[in-house]
């Protein structure tokens, strides 16, 4: 049976979304810190279904990217500035 596009497309939600890339030293020493591991955590609690977020390193530069989506930009921009702000305060120490 042939469908439209706007009929298989019907069903989904389309979230806000942040993207912020942070030049950072060391990429692993980053991501396995204490302190970022418990806010990636706690954020992904909160956001639960209702948003996505997702760390990562860049393959090919010294970046970490951090992606988040939700329902409102607000939340998007609220999660995504203090991740952005944890990455600087360790990548400077």
């Amino acid at each position: 049976k042939k469908a439209a596009l706007s009929e298989l497309t019907s069903g989904i939600k389309y979230y806000p979304q942040v993207l912020e890339n942070i030049p950072v030293k060391n990429k692993e020493t980053i991501l396995a810190n204490e302190e970022i591991k418990n806010k990636i955590n706690d954020i992904d609690n909160v956001l639960g279904e209702n948003g996505r977020l997702l760390v990562r390193p860049s393959g090919t530069e010294a970046l970490i990217r951090v992606m988040v989506e939700a329902e409102d930009i607000e939340d998007c921009k609220k999660y995504a500035s203090e991740l952005v702000e944890i990455i600087k305060k360790i990548n400077n120490e």
